[in-house]
């Protein structure tokens, strides 16, 4: 079993009326999004490199080609 540990991966962000990114440049003091990365761990605790990831293909992505932003009021 492995456990999967998200690193910047709950950020939420407040579009304007205009639908403007809190991140755009058109704002006078934009915020800076910080990429989602991840660490892999086995069982024993063990952190697993990403060039092990990457060398025995240990994960499969699954991305969904629909709806990946979530809306909330």
């Amino acid at each position: 079993m492995y456990q999967l540990q998200l690193i910047n991966g709950t950020q939420v962000f407040q579009y304007d009326g205009k639908g403007n990114s809190p991140a755009s440049k058109q704002l006078d003091k934009p915020i800076t999004i910080s990429p989602v990365s991840f660490s892999l761990f086995d069982d024993k605790g063990n952190e697993i490199t990403h060039d092990q990831i990457r060398t025995n293909g240990l994960i499969k992505w699954i991305i969904p080609n629909t709806q990946t932003l979530l809306v909330s009021n």
